[in-house]
């Protein structure tokens, strides 16, 4: 049971002492949801046979909103000529949060990387969940990364290099 100062269910600055509990399990319930917000995007179940991806990098390192962001993974196992990406995102934050899911054509570079380009279109903390499918519908392990993107200067639109 959570112990508040004076005795219990004593009302405390007018809020009885058991509603002011309940407040505070609420908003340690709440931040332990927004770790794990990047949870929350359903993926599709991985393959025993299908692609194993491993290296998730984001490119820029620190992305302004409305320019592209390349997530790149390294293809260990199941290379295919043509393949595709589902890439789940939570933006991260109190208020105008938001979450997606997009499937993206791909193609393996020759280095065994597969690049998929995404633009946020919101500044704040963004939780990805990235994994990779053939053409048969074999779906790969899940990998997950964050990464915050900036706002562009103030009164200028973004400069995307």
């Amino acid at each position: 049971m959570m112990t508040v100062r004076g005795r219990r269910n004593e009302a405390r600055n007018g809020v009885p002492a058991s509603m002011s509990a309940v407040a505070g399990l609420a908003a340690m319930i709440m931040a332990a949801a927004l770790t794990a917000c990047g949870s929350l995007v359903r993926m599709e179940t991985p393959a025993p046979d299908g692609p194993r991806i491993s290296g998730l990098e984001f490119f820029p390192a620190r992305p302004l909103a409305g320019c592209p962001v390349s997530i790149r993974v390294h293809l260990d196992v199941g290379a295919e000529k043509v393949m595709r990406a589902g890439v789940a995102w939570v933006r991260l934050a109190r208020r105008f949060s938001g979450s997606g899911y997009n499937v993206l054509p791909v193609q393996l570079a020759p280095s065994g990387d597969v690049v998929a380009p995404l633009v946020p279109q919101r500044s704040g903390a963004y939780s990805y969940r990235v994994q990779i499918g053939n053409q048969q519908g074999r779906w790969s392990n899940v990998l997950s990364g964050r990464v915050a993107v900036e706002a562009p200067p103030a009164r200028e639109t973004p400069g995307c290099s």
